[in-house]
């Protein structure tokens, strides 16, 4: 083996990209960056080592059983030059990407057991191995997936933290589910702080929140009802910080409970589920939905819950453009549920004094009841709620069904149980059975028939019937067709 020694620079990125890491994983990842397995560095001197950065101020760690998990602290930024902390940022963020969708979860192995992506270029290995320069290359040229490990030693960091259902943690993060909204989202009082939780340059949020438009795509896509819906689509390193979000402190946000859309546990069965039997199912849209829920509103409703006014500078520079919750961003559905709760709350009380049942699906609203009358004067209410809070309504899209008729509730049949509507059933049939006569079948419209008989299976009393068995059957046939 060779004697390596890096600068004290690389190691210090090195721990930036995959902290929480123990010294055997900085180490690790050196070999995987320079693709040199046989490069030699002691784990117990690196660990001695960067306890001493801490005493200075420059790392930080904490202590699971005998194991020390050690992250950059705040004020090695400083530290690092320009160029390693772009770099420390970017591939830092692909990773938590990875990360919090589960993909790249493996065991822990040796340096070369972990390339299950595709390694850095040799210019960008030479850079950072020549001694005495600072120099990277301008880009890296692959899908930066670096460090399968991360998840797993997120995981071990803090297992002592029980966050709001995330999908990865943070050790830094260690709120629980005693901790109110307010006790919660005041950890992200400062970019300086949110930066400090997910491992990354307080400059780089500072220019999300001050320049959206450079980290959005827009694109349109046709409704159902005819016409254009625009998206604004986060790009990855906006994306990831917006789920961190989400993941950690929204969803300690206040909502109703007849709220069904984008919640935990909850689906368009959910919500339809309480509508059924009724003799009379009516429903309206709210138009806009996501645009109007503006970030004065936002503002206003983040402001009662005695929040400190840093919290909601950051919330309002990441998660808002043009002044508006995106259609497209991840965290629009939890804000737009809360900024909804009081009107939620209105509506639902005044209703079920009339007997009538209410759930709102996003920009859905159901009400259901055994007097015509009475749903008629629920829709009023919930107008007049809504417009007080700034939202208007599509006329075209209030309706009021009897139990003689065809009741939906957000594209379930209700009349007499949840299921999916059977004219969509008969349409699917009659795909599968022309493209069971055709000779060959694609993969992509194969996995969108597969989709669909996957998505009717859910439906627990349409799962038990013949005709689902039949489809099962017809999806069999079609697979022998690939």
């Amino acid at each position: 083996m060779q004697q390596f020694s890096p600068r004290q620079d690389i190691v210090l990125w090195a721990v930036g990209i995959v902290q929480p890491a123990r010294a055997e994983d900085v180490i690790a990842f050196i070999r995987l960056f320079f693709e040199d397995s046989s490069i030699r560095i002691s784990r117990i001197r690196l660990s001695d080592w960067l306890a001493q950065q801490a005493d200075q101020g420059l790392v930080q760690y904490e202590t699971v059983g005998k194991v020390r998990y050690f992250s950059l602290a705040p004020n090695s930024r400083f530290v690092l030059p320009k160029d390693l902390r772009y770099r420390r940022d970017a591939m830092r963020l692909f990773l938590l990407k990875d990360a919090s969708t589960d993909k790249v979860v493996v065991p822990y192995g040796e340096a070369h057991n972990e390339m299950d992506g595709v390694s850095p270029s040799s210019p960008s290995r030479s850079g950072l191995q020549r001694s005495g320069t600072n120099k990277t290359p301008a880009v890296f040229r692959h899908r930066p997936s670096y460090w399968s490990r991360l998840p797993r030693q997120i995981f071990e960091s803090g297992r002592s933290a029980a966050p709001y259902g995330p999908k990865f943690r943070y050790y830094a993060v260690e709120n629980d589910r005693r901790e109110t909204a307010r006790e919660s989202l005041n950890r992200i009082h400062s970019f300086a702080s949110l930066a400090n939780l997910l491992g990354i340059s307080p400059l780089l949020l500072s220019r999300m929140a001050f320049y959206p438009d450079r980290y959005y795509r827009s694109f349109k896509l046709r409704k159902k009802s005819g016409g254009e819906r625009e998206i604004y689509a986060p790009r990855v390193f906006l994306k990831t910080v917006q789920r961190f979000l989400n993941d950690y402190f929204f969803g300690a946000l206040p909502t109703h409970p007849s709220v069904h859309g984008f919640m935990a546990g909850r689906s368009i069965q959910s919500n339809s589920s309480c509508h059924v039997r009724q003799n009379f199912v009516g429903s309206i849209d709210i138009k806009n939905f996501f645009p109007s829920v503006t970030a004065h509103t936002i503002s206003n409703k983040l402001t009662a819950l005695e929040l400190a006014p840093g919290v909601i500078e950051v919330i309002k520079g990441l998660c808002t453009l043009h002044n508006s919750l995106p259609q497209g961003a991840p965290t629009s559905p939890s804000l737009a549920n809360f900024c909804l709760r009081d009107a939620d709350t209105l509506i639902a009380n005044t209703v079920s004094r009339q007997g009538v049942v209410y759930t709102r699906y996003a920009d859905d609203l159901t009400f259901s009841g055994s007097s015509r009358a009475a749903i008629e004067a629920s829709m009023e209410t919930a107008r007049t709620c809504l417009e007080a809070e700034g939202f208007s309504l599509n006329p075209r899209k209030s309706r009021i069904n009897s139990r003689g008729g065809h009741q939906r509730v957000t594209g379930c049949v209700v009349n007499q149980h949840v299921a999916p509507p059977r004219k969509e059933r008969r349409q699917l049939r009659a795909r599968m059975h022309n493209l069971q006569r055709s000779e060959s079948v694609s993969q992509k419209t194969f996995y969108e028939v597969s989709g669909k008989v996957a998505y009717y299976g859910s439906f627990s009393m349409f799962a038990k019937t013949k005709e689902y068995e039949d489809l099962k059957a017809y999806l069999e046939a079609l697979r022998a067709k690939l």
